[in-house]
């Protein structure tokens, strides 16, 4: 599997004028700006428990819709339900391209050179914060179809979409092995997780507080162990200097780093375990 091993969306978007005023006519820059601080403890949990309508973190129930999604990303609603792994190469171009243009395909996709700005640097938005993929060498067919939204040429269910890749994300977390696992989403899922603490008359940090606890606990809670998440935070680095370190979290503020650092030193205490169940 390419890519970082943990996935959080960008902290901030950096685009062209050009590009903002793309992704500002579809609406899409409000769910950006309400990505905030995220977890990765967190985020393996609700990945790992994970059901049809809900979660559970922390020993809380976690309600997950696709009405949910809409009310907490703001993300457009409007348009047919779509299954990324559902779209032909050849005919996702058909729509994308313009006339006179004419992109190259590079094995599944296409390569981004081709695109011409500013859709270059919106394929590399796209695959930062809708799919949360780690390698952008390639523009694939669900990115073009992204990409085709922005252009106007077709329409998608965005939050039905995410809700898709959560559960997908999900799977694929399940059953892989150690050395395979992906945590993806983590921005997502902190405004999926806070609004059903919202509901619950909870807080974020008191939920921090709960998993940091649980792990030192109960550390055999989830077929991942707790170490392995940080070892997660270099995946690829010994096996090859040459990659660059994960950088995981975004930006925190002084009191969400206090609580939200809970987890990594509970992790931290652990590091002498060798073998899990």
């Amino acid at each position: 599997m390419g890519g970082k091993a943990i996935r959080s969306e960008p902290s901030k978007l950096v685009v062209s004028h050009a590009a903002r005023e793309i992704l500002e006519r579809a609406g899409w820059p409000n769910y950006f700006s309400c990505l905030r601080e995220s977890n990765e403890t967190v985020a393996m949990e609700f990945l790992q428990n994970l059901q049809e309508d809900h979660s559970i973190v922390g020993g809380k129930q976690i309600t997950v819709m696709e009405e949910i999604i809409a009310e907490v990303t703001g993300l457009p609603a409007s348009g047919p339900v779509w299954k990324t792994k559902k779209e032909r190469l050849q005919r996702i171009i058909e729509i994308f391209q313009d006339e006179g243009q004419n992109l190259t395909v590079k094995g599944k996709g296409v390569l981004p050179a081709m695109l011409g700005e500013p859709w270059i640097e919106l394929a590399k938005v796209v695959q930062s914060y809708i799919p949360c993929e780690g390698r952008k060498d390639v523009v694939r067919p669900h990115h073009l179809k992204l990409l085709a939204v922005l252009k106007g040429k077709c329409s998608v269910n965005l939050p039905s979409l995410l809700n898709s890749l959560l559960h997908d994300a999900s799977r694929s977390l399940k059953k892989a092995q150690h050395e395979d696992a992906v945590v993806s989403h983590h921005g997502l899922i902190r405004l999926i997780v806070s609004h059903s603490l919202t509901q619950q008359q909870s807080s974020w940090g008191e939920l921090i507080t709960i998993i940091g606890g649980d792990w030192h606990r109960h550390p055999q809670r989830l077929s991942i162990p707790p170490v392995y998440l940080s070892n997660l935070r270099n995946a690829g680095n010994h096996q090859n200097p040459s990659i660059p370190r994960v950088h995981l979290s975004n930006p925190r503020n002084a009191e969400s780093q206090q609580n939200e650092n809970i987890p990594l030193e509970r992790l931290n205490m652990q590091k002498n375990i060798r073998d899990w169940p």
